[in-house]
């Protein structure tokens, strides 16, 4: 079987288009991925909210904040923004962070590093006068209103 231009698919065609047809975006809400980020969820509630969204922590410093993780090119550290690396730090920690290499598998940090994938940049909350609501000046107390 051959088209107007010559071309003949042969098996390692049609192998190749069976193999790249079925990946790519078609897998990016497959069952298994979807499974894997909310189970990464489920691990980010529980080990990192407290304290990458945490307030008023006893901290001497505080941890940097994981939303955008992936949009910059650079961690916090300085270091890459890659897998490998956040995957390596998770593990083996760093600074105040604790390693979690004895109580996350492999997997785990798998998981959970797909769905730091998904978090965006928290988005900053409108100011008031940009939220519709008129900025009153700042007045002392006992100065009468102007």
């Amino acid at each position: 079987m051959s088209n107007a231009k010559g071309f003949r698919p042969t098996a390692n065609f049609f192998f190749a288009l069976a193999l790249f047809g079925t990946s790519g975006c078609s897998r990016a809400g497959s069952p298994d991925r979807v499974q894997a980020i909310s189970h990464g969820e489920a691990l980010y509630q529980m080990n990192c909210k407290a304290c990458h969204e945490g307030k008023n922590l006893e901290l001497v410093k505080q941890p940097p904040q994981l939303a955008g993780l992936f949009q910059r090119s650079r961690l916090p550290s300085g270091a890459p923004a890659t897998d490998e690396v956040v995957g390596k730090t998770i593990m083996e920690g760093r600074g105040i962070m604790p390693p979690f290499q004895q109580s996350l598998t492999a997997e785990d940090i798998d998981d959970l590093i797909r769905y730091l994938h998904t978090l965006g940049p928290k988005e900053r909350p409108p100011s008031n006068s940009q939220a519709g609501h008129e900025v009153s000046p700042r007045r002392l107390v006992g100065e009468e209103p102007r």
